[in-house]
């Protein structure tokens, strides 16, 4: 077991992570593919598609830290 902490700081990747389940859903999970290259295909297809019609801006909150705040630090039990 592997366990990673993922700071706060991090939140960037939440809209990323939201894009690629989209995509999932929306092409790959039921689709039928003859080919890699069909694939591949279709998530270019999809691509352009959502850079054409989904597009919107983000508005991103962390505003970086300061330099005399001290972080929050976890201590493992042991």
């Amino acid at each position: 077991i592997r366990i990673v902490y993922t700071p706060v700081h991090c939140s960037w990747l939440n809209p990323i992570e939201n894009w690629f389940g989209v995509l999932e859903r929306r092409v790959i999970k039921n689709g039928n593919f003859e080919s890699i290259e069909n694939l591949k295909e279709k998530i270019t297809a999809y691509i352009y598609y959502h850079n054409l019609h989904n597009k919107k801006t983000t508005k991103w909150k962390f505003k970086g830290f300061t330099k005399n705040k001290k972080l929050r630090c976890c201590k493992l039990a042991s």
